[in-house]
C-alpha cells in the first residue's frame, strides 16, 4: 500500500470505529435495560467490544506502516540529497 492509501483505509477504519462505538453505546443501553427486566442480556455488546478491538489493533498497524513509509520516503529523500 502506498501513502495514499494507507491514509484512505486509516480514515476509512477511524469512520468505522466511531459507529461501531455508537452501536456499542446503544447495546450496553439494551444489555442493562434486559438486566433490570430480569432478562439475560444479548452478546451484542460484547461482540461490538471485539470487533472495536480488531479496529483498533488495524488502525494500530496501518499507522505503523505510513510511519515506516513515512521515514523510507525521508531516508530515500537524505540519500538522493547527498
Amino acid at each position: 500500500m502506498d501513502k495514499k492509501e494507507l491514509d484512505q483505509r486509516t480514515a476509512e477504519l477511524k469512520a468505522e470505529r466511531e459507529r461501531l462505538n455508537g452501536e456499542l453505546d446503544k447495546a450496553r443501553i439494551e444489555a442493562r435495560e434486559a438486566m433490570i427486566a430480569g432478562k439475560k442480556p444479548g452478546g451484542t455488546a460484547a461482540a461490538m467490544a471485539e470487533r472495536i478491538a480488531i479496529v483498533d489493533d488495524a488502525l494500530a498497524e496501518l499507522q505503523d506502516r505510513s510511519r515506516g513509509a513515512a521515514e523510507s520516503a525521508e531516508r530515500n529523500n537524505r540519500r538522493l540529497s547527498c
